[in-house]
C-alpha cells in the first residue's frame, strides 16, 4: 500500500514495497502526479517479469511480496519476509515452481524437524506450523494468479503436533500482590498494574498515548499496538492499527488503577517534553522489551515468585476474573477476543468449579 506525504518544501512523495524492497520517488508538484508515477512504476515492474509456469520460487516471491505489501501490514510482511529468508528460499529458491512435488515439500519438512534453536533446543511446533502456513499461503496464490497448476500441492498438510502441551503459566491473585510488592519503581509499578487489570497485550500498553486515558470515566481506548517487526531501518519499532478489528476497544480500568494511574500522570506533567501525544509507558518512545523482561524477572527473584513471560499477564487477568466468576461473554469483550468461543477455547481449563457447580444443580432427589 502506498504512502503519500507532502513536504515543506510543499513537494510530494510517495514511499510503497517493489519486489521485497522500499521504494520511495519524489519531488512531485502534486499528490495527483505521485499517484501517476506509483502506477506506472508498478505497471513497470509487471511488465519485467515473465508471467509464465516456469518461474522460480525467487523469482515469483517477488512478485508476492510486492502483492502482499498492498494487502497486509508491516509487521505481518516482516514475518513472510523473514520465513522465506531463513526457511523456504534456501530450499526452493532455484526450484522452478511447477517442479515442487509433495516428496519434496515432506523432505523439506523432516528438515526442518530436525533444526534447533540457537540455545540447541528443536524449533517449537506452532513456530513450524507457521512457517508452513506461510508457504501455503504462497502456494495457493500462486495457484489461484495461475503460476502454477493445482498439482495437488495445495492439499499438502500442516505438521502434526507431538509436543506434549504445557500448562498455561499464569499467577494466581496472591502471587501478584506478592510481585507487586516489592516493584519500587513508579512506571514499571503501573505498567504491571496496568496489565494484569486490564489484560491488554503487551502491544496494546506500550502503544498507549496519554490522550487516550480518561480519569473521569476510567476508561482507556485501545486503538494502536506497538510491534518491533518493521522492514527498515529507520527506526526500531513501529506503532500501528490493533492485532484485528475486536481488538480496537474500551477497556474500563478498576479503580486502584485509575488511582495509581493518575498519580503516575501527576508526576509525568510538569516535565519539559511531557504532552497528551506522550507515551503512558515511556514518554517520546515506550519502553524497551528487553528492559522490561530483564526487570521483570529481577522483581519475580526478588518476590520469590515464578517466573511468567508478559503475556502470560493477559492469563492472569483471565483467571482472575474467572476465579471472581465473571460472565464469560464480558471476558472475551474486555480482552479483545472475537467472540466468547475463542476465550472458552483458550481458558476453559480455568473453569474446573463450574462442573461441580453444574452437577450440583442436577443432583436430584429420587427418595422423595
Amino acid at each position: 500500500m502506498a504512502s503519500y506525504e507532502q513536504k515543506k518544501n510543499k513537494k510530494w512523495s510517495v514511499r510503497f514495497y517493489q519486489f521485497g524492497v522500499l521504494r520511495r520517488l519524489s519531488g512531485f508538484d502534486s499528490k495527483k502526479e505521485a499517484e501517476f508515477e506509483y502506477m506506472r512504476a508498478l505497471q513497470k515492474g509487471k511488465s519485467a517479469k515473465v508471467e509464465d509456469k516456469h518461474l522460480t520460487v525467487d523469482a515469483l516471491y517477488d512478485i508476492y511480496f510486492n502483492y502482499s505489501s498492498t494487502q497486509m501490514k508491516e509487521s505481518s510482511l516482516y514475518t513472510i519476509r523473514s520465513f522465506f529468508k531463513l526457511y523456504i528460499l534456501p530450499e526452493f529458491g532455484h526450484r522452478k515452481i511447477n517442479k515442487i512435488s509433495i516428496g519434496d515439500i515432506n523432505d523439506w519438512k523432516m528438515e526442518l524437524d530436525q533444526k534447533k534453536t540457537k540455545s540447541g533446543k528443536p524449533i517449537s511446533f506452532s513456530y513450524k506450523a507457521n512457517i508452513f502456513t506461510i508457504f501455503k499461503m504462497f502456494i495457493l496464490w500462486a495457484i489461484k494468479n495461475n503460476y502454477l497448476e493445482n498439482n495437488g500441492l495445495a492439499n499438502m498438510q500442516n505438521f502434526r503436533n507431538r509436543e506434549i502441551k504445557q500448562d498455561m503459566l499464569f499467577w494466581t491473585e496472591a502471587e501478584f500482590l506478592q510481585f507487586i510488592s516489592v516493584v519500587d519503581s513508579p512506571v514499571y509499578k503501573v505498567f504491571f498494574l496496568f496489565l494484569y487489570l486490564t489484560g491488554c497485550r503487551k502491544g496494546e500498553a506500550l502503544g498507549l498515548r496519554w490522550q487516550e486515558v480518561n480519569f473521569n470515566t476510567g476508561f482507556v481506548n485501545i486503538k494502536s499496538t506497538y510491534s518491533r517487526k518493521t522492514l527498515t531501518a529507520d527506526s526500531t519499532y513501529r506503532i500501528t492499527t490493533p492485532k484485528n478489528h475486536y481488538s480496537a476497544r474500551k477497556v474500563l480500568m478498576p479503580e486502584v488503577l485509575v488511582k495509581e494511574l493518575k498519580k503516575y500522570y501527576d508526576s509525568q506533567i510538569s516535565k519539559p517534553d511531557f504532552n497528551s501525544d506522550c507515551f503512558v509507558f515511556g514518554t517520546n518512545h515506550p519502553l524497551g522489551e528487553t528492559s522490561i523482561t530483564r526487570i521483570k524477572n529481577d522483581y519475580c527473584k526478588l518476590a520469590g515468585v515464578k517466573q511468567i513471560r508478559l503475556h502470560d499477564f493477559r492469563h492472569s487477568h483471565v483467571s482472575l476474573l474467572i476465579s471472581k466468576n465473571q460472565n464469560i461473554l464480558v471476558i472475551a469483550q474486555r480482552i479483545g477476543h472475537a467472540n466468547p468461543n475463542i476465550t472458552l477455547k483458550t481458558y476453559a481449563h480455568l473453569f474446573p468449579d463450574q462442573q461441580r457447580e453444574v452437577l450440583s444443580s442436577i443432583n436430584i432427589n429420587l427418595d422423595t
